[in-house]
C-alpha cells in the first residue's frame, strides 16, 4: 500500500515538474503583435544607437627609460666603487621607474588639469577613476621602452594633456638625476673623509 502511494506522490510530482510547451506557444501565440512590435522598436533603437556612437579619441608617446646613462653621470665608471654604486642603483630599477611614474605624485597635476578643462566628468571626480578608464601606461616587452596612451572623448584636450605628462616626466627624470648626483656626491664625499 505504501508503495502504491508512493508511486501516486512520484507520478504526480513529475508530472508537475514537466514543461508543458503548449502553455508557452499559446502564450508567443496570443501576444505576437505585441512582441513583434517590442521587438521592432528595439531593433530601430539598436541601429540608430550604433550609427550615433560616442566617438573616444587617443594620444600616445614613448618615452625611453635610460637608467644605464644614469648610473655613469660623473664620468667616473673605472672606479668599481662608483660602478657598484651604480649598477646597485639600476637592477630591477625599470619596474620602479615604472611604478614611479605611474604614481599619483606624478599624474596628479595632470588630472587637476583634466578636471579643471573637462566640464562634464564621466568619473565623478576619482583619480582612481580616470587613470583606469583614460591613461596606459606599460612597458614595452624586454625593451625600457615606456608607452603612454590617453583617451577622452574631447579631442582638444588630448595634445595639452600628453604635453604635461611629458613635461612631468621629464620633471621627474631631473629630480632623478639630482638625486643620483647628490647620492655620488655624499658617497665620494665619505670616501675622501
Amino acid at each position: 500500500m505504501d508503495n502504491y502511494k508512493n508511486q501516486i506522490i512520484d507520478e504526480n510530482i513529475s508530472s508537475n515538474e514537466e514543461l508543458d510547451l503548449r502553455i508557452i506557444f499559446n502564450f508567443f501565440n496570443r501576444n505576437k503583435i505585441f512582441l513583434s512590435k517590442i521587438s521592432l522598436i528595439f531593433f530601430i533603437l539598436g541601429i540608430f544607437y550604433s550609427f550615433f556612437p560616442k566617438r573616444i579619441w587617443e594620444g600616445r608617446f614613448q618615452i625611453v627609460l635610460d637608467l644605464e646613462n644614469n648610473t655613469n653621470t660623473l664620468g667616473l665608471s673605472s672606479n668599481p666603487l662608483i660602478s657598484t654604486l651604480g649598477n646597485s642603483l639600476s637592477q630591477g630599477n625599470l619596474q620602479t621607474q615604472v611604478g614611479i611614474l605611474q604614481s599619483p605624485s606624478v599624474l596628479m597635476p595632470i588630472f587637476e588639469f583634466v578636471k579643471s578643462k573637462n566640464i562634464e566628468s564621466d568619473n565623478n571626480g576619482s583619480f582612481i577613476g580616470w587613470k583606469k578608464k583614460k591613461v596606459l601606461i606599460k612597458l614595452k616587452k624586454n625593451t625600457q621602452i615606456l608607452d603612454i596612451s590617453y583617451k577622452d572623448a574631447d579631442k582638444e584636450i588630448i595634445l595639452p594633456v600628453l604635453e604635461k605628462m611629458s613635461q612631468s616626466y621629464q620633471k621627474y627624470s631631473g629630480l632623478a638625476k639630482k638625486k643620483l648626483l647628490a647620492n655620488s656626491r655624499n658617497f665620494l664625499e665619505k670616501q675622501i673623509e
